[in-house]
């Protein structure tokens, strides 16, 4: 047995070869890895919201470009794998990773790459209410998009998120005309496709026309007949002495008439369904510019969003008046540091689509100003650096439906001005080879073609000598025109105008003084913009001061300012042939100088107008006094009662009228001698017991009121007296010796001339538009034994029927005399006891005491000479009054025998009538007279 010591020496021996032995095993002995940072560079990053990770996690958010490093360390021999978790946006990017992806050796990471690009997307537009071809938009002023159809498009060219797009429309569409306008269509890219913007297309309907009367100092208001091209007076409103132009605001609330002979604008409010307008108080507001035809106020022009108005003051102030408007009253206030000092001799203010930026041109200091607008306050500020140097005496800038480019007429130098315009600053930049050759003394204004690739400028060349139009393209990325011909017009033009299509230029040609003038035509070519002269133009008895073409394309107007008439004419879209209007009269007298006669669709209405008579109103002269109220079937003409309200304060009622406005009806009592004032209600009766009771002449037995609706005249039978009545409150005015016992009694359709027969004189006077008072009364002798008298409604004939027949005698627009002598006369073997002409001018009517007929005549629109239609139709007993509905459908007639009412229907073609089965009415007791109320809807 060993020893026991040697025992306890094993053991611990064994022990410590155990020890060691674990101590020398792979798990305890090896140290751990060495760790590395996974790192690289970001490029591109605009955007906000980078978050970068890897391995799906340890998230980096990355706000700039440069270094970038992840926090956590990768072991050697571990996989990395770098991503990014989170896109930017505002812009919206797209970063890339490269390198992103590997195993970590025995060093840092340091090549990851991360590159962003911006996004792109689509523009999206959705149209509706399209249906006409051509329209074309632009965004840009680069890419365009035809649009075909309704719905969605997309422009060719995706934005990159962040950048600004503008779409606007570069061409409208044709066949039929419409105008487009485009909402949402300007701001920028975000983080998506751009799906905002839309497009409405609104057919093109003619609604209404004004005319600026110079010399009348009046705004003239006229209704279209869409289906005819056929212009109704309906009356006129006062503007400050002589004014230059009238222009409404986008949305036709408010019209705005300016006159530099009193630096005043006149404003007032717009009914969009008639045309028909009201002053707003406080109106005319003063320009703060100097009162002077040559040195005051020379333009004015409504920001687009409606909410500011801008008169450029001329030479007498040089600088830009700016107001505000009130979008309910219309009442101007002007912008705080209103006025803004401008340049030499400022000459007109254009405001670019965005309502961002003005710009004036200046005649004296033969340069452009540009003005940022403060849109919240409408306030102008000059731009820095902004001013450019134009050619002589520049005109007014134009610019391209693009927004892009602008152009600007140089009187002086026989050239035009092209210049880029910056969107974002509004600066303008010369282009290069600006300005280009135009011809001689061109005008003002220069004409983009619809379809926005051409322009053409009319030159009027030397006094008294032809002039030419230069035609040029459009190179709309830089400005650059490029002459296509030059060709040769009338002398001293004085207008021109395009179809809405573009499809033909008209030019007005005033001509050599004692000559005639002449109305040049072109024909377009689409492709090249060259012009191509057409023939078979009408030859002009007259100087056409100004020709326009209404927004549907169907009718051509043409005014000759000198000889105070409009001329309607119908327009082949074919072949550019003009012809005038067949369907109703196509000379129409104006009030005094007639600057310009502009037509409008409506913007709230843009459908064709309806003229109807809604309710007839027959006086009953029986000892009580008393007046049938009847509305009129609008489909068959037929009468139906609708009050027979007793008069009991107005004794023998006469004769009786209805305001224009259709809310007064006026009746002459004959031996009250008084003339009342009725309210009418909306079912056509009359409300309470009569207002005024005014005094007249004695024994009044016609009355007139005045087109304009403030003025009322009645004729004495016995005073031989005219007195003139204010309506409202209806106090009496001037009073007029009446050449004679009045037999007939008629105002003008324009207000201007009041017309009375007497037993063997016409006279005639001129109307106040201010005061209404008579002025410059004449009168003619014509032959005895006058019977009854018409004017015809364009104020071109007025016809007196007598025991000879039926006299023509024609009027002169300028003075509203008629010569001496009838010129011609038709022998009816007749009574005609009263005579009207229709709506339309084509068409004379007469009561005849002989046989108790009604007679129709034909009016040969050149001469006014009548031609007999048929045979009269037979009336009631002892008819004696006459009268023919608004739509040139109706005519009735009130028969003092039998007291009623007959009824006819007109055929549009013939004139001839035809009585309508159970369409008259039983009057009063001896009924005289019968008035209408006549609407535009």
């Amino acid at each position: 047995m060993p020893h026991p010591s040697v025992a306890v020496k094993f053991i611990a021996f064994a022990l410590l070869a155990q020890l060691v032995s674990g101590c020398g095993s792979s798990s305890d002995s090896t140290p751990p890895p060495p760790t590395y940072t996974i790192s690289g560079t970001v490029t591109g990053l605009a955007g906000a919201g980078l978050v970068l990770q890897n391995n799906a996690g340890n998230n980096q958010s990355i706000s700039a470009n440069g270094a970038f490093s992840f926090t956590t360390q990768i072991a050697s021999g571990s996989t990395y794998a770098v991503t990014a978790m989170t896109q930017p946006t505002t812009p919206s990017q797209t970063c890339t990773v490269t390198n992103g992806t590997g195993t970590v050796a025995s060093s840092n990471i340091s090549n990851v790459t991360v590159t962003c690009a911006t996004n792109s997307f689509a523009i999206n537009i959705n149209a509706s209410g399209l249906v006409g071809s051509g329209l074309v938009l632009q965004n840009n002023g680069a890419n365009n998009l035809s649009v075909a159809a309704n719905g969605n498009s997309a422009f060719s060219t995706s934005i990159a998120s962040g950048a600004a797009y503008d779409i606007r429309v570069l061409a409208h569409p044709a066949t039929p005309n419409q105008r487009c306008s485009v909402s949402n269509g300007r701001g920028t890219v975000g983080n998506a496709a751009v799906t905002a913007p839309t497009v409405a297309c609104v057919t093109q309907i003619p609604r209404f026309a004004y005319s600026v009367d110079n010399l009348n100092s009046t705004l003239s208001i006229y209704g279209v007949d869409a289906s005819t091209g056929q212009l109704r007076a309906r009356g006129y409103v006062t503007t400050g002495s002589s004014p230059i132009m009238a222009i409404p605001d986008p949305a036709q609330r408010f019209w705005f008439a300016l006159s530099s002979a009193t630096a005043a604008l006149s404003v007032y409010r717009h009914d969009d369904v008639t045309g028909d307008l009201v002053e707003v108080t406080g109106s005319p507001f003063a320009t703060g510019g100097t009162a002077s035809a040559s040195m005051g106020p020379s333009h004015v022009v409504v920001h687009p969003s409606g909410n500011f108005v801008y008169v450029t003051n001329g030479a007498g102030t040089n600088n830009v008046a700016a107001f505000s408007i009130n979008a309910v009253s219309g009442l101007l206030t002007p912008i705080v540091l209103s006025p803004y000092a401008a340049g030499t001799n400022p000459l007109a203010t254009t405001i670019d689509a965005t309502g961002a930026f003005a710009y004036v041109t200046h005649r004296g200091s033969n340069n452009i100003y540009t003005y940022s607008i403060n849109a919240t306050t409408g306030a102008l500020t000059e731009v820095a650096n902004s001013r450019v140097v134009t050619g002589a005496a520049p005109g007014v800038l134009t610019i391209h439906a693009n927004g892009r480019v602008a152009y600007v007429p140089n009187n002086t130098d026989g050239t035009i001005s092209a210049f880029t315009i910056n969107p974002s600053t509004g600066l303008l930049t010369p282009v290069a080879g600006s300005p280009f050759a135009a011809g001689v003394n061109p005008v003002s204004t220069a004409s983009l073609h619809a379809s926005g690739k051409f322009l053409y400028l009319r030159n009027v060349g030397v006094t008294d000598l032809a002039g030419s139009i230069s035609a040029y393209t459009i190179n709309q990325t830089t400005g650059v025109l490029t002459s296509i011909n030059s060709y040769a017009i009338g002398a001293n033009s004085s207008r021109s105008a395009f179809d809405a299509a573009g499809k033909f230029l008209f030019v007005a040609n005033q001509g050599a003084p004692g000559n005639n003038g002449s109305l040049s035509q072109f024909g377009v070519d689409p492709t090249t913009g060259a012009l191509t002269a057409l023939t078979g133009v009408p030859v002009w008895p007259g100087r056409p001061f100004s020709v326009t073409v209404e927004p549907s394309g169907k009718f051509v107007y043409v005014t000759n300012a000198a000889a105070n008439i409009h001329y309607a004419y119908s327009l082949d879209a074919t072949t550019g042939a003009i012809a005038p209007i067949t369907q109703a009269a196509s000379t129409l007298t104006s009030r005094d100088l007639p600057l310009s006669l502009t037509v409008y669709s409506s913007v709230s209405t843009p459908t064709a107008a309806s003229f109807s008579s809604r309710f007839a109103y027959v006086t009953n002269g029986n000892a009580s006094g008393s007046v049938g109220a009847f509305q009129i079937a609008p489909t068959t003409g037929a009468l139906s009662l609708v009050d027979t309200a007793s008069i009991s304060s107005m004794l023998q009622p006469v004769a009786s009228a209805v305001a224009q406005n259709g809310t007064t009806l006026a009746v002459a009592s004959r031996t009250g001698n008084s003339l009342w004032f009725y309210g009418i209600t909306s079912t056509g009766a009359l409300t309470g017991s009569g207002a005024g009771g005014f005094t007249t002449g004695g024994q009044p037995s016609a009355i007139a009121l005045d087109t304009s609706g403030r003025y009322a005249y009645t004729a004495s039978s016995t005073a031989q007296l005219i007195s003139v009545f204010t309506i409202n409150p209806g106090a009496v005015g001037t009073s007029v010796n009446s050449f004679g016992l009045p037999l007939g009694f008629a105002m003008t359709s324009n207000g201007r001339f009041l017309y009375m027969v007497s037993d063997s004189a016409l006279g005639r006077w001129i109307v106040s538009p201010f005061d209404g008072a008579l002025l410059g009364g004449g009168g003619i002798t014509i032959a005895s034994g006058t019977t009854s008298f018409a004017l015809e409604p364009t104020g071109r004939y007025a016809y007196v029927a007598g025991t000879t027949g039926i006299a023509v005698y024609a009027i002169d627009p300028i003075d509203g005399f008629t010569p001496a002598t009838a010129s011609s006369t038709l022998a009816t073997g007749l009574i005609h006891r009263a005579m009207v002409v229709d709506a339309t001018g084509r068409f004379l009517y007469s009561a005849n005491g002989t046989g108790n007929t009604v007679s129709a005549y034909m009016i040969n629109q050149l001469s006014g000479g009548l031609t007999a239609i048929g045979t009269p139709v037979a009336a009631g007993t002892n008819v004696t009054s006459i009268t023919t509905d608004y739509s040139g459908k109706y005519v009735y007639a009130v028969n003092q025998g039998s007291n009623t009412v007959s009824a006819y229907s007109i055929n549009t073609t013939t004139g001839a009538l035809t009585a309508i089965a159970g369409g008259g009415a039983a009057a009063g007791t001896t009924a005289n007279s019968i008035t209408l109320m006549n609407v535009m809807q």
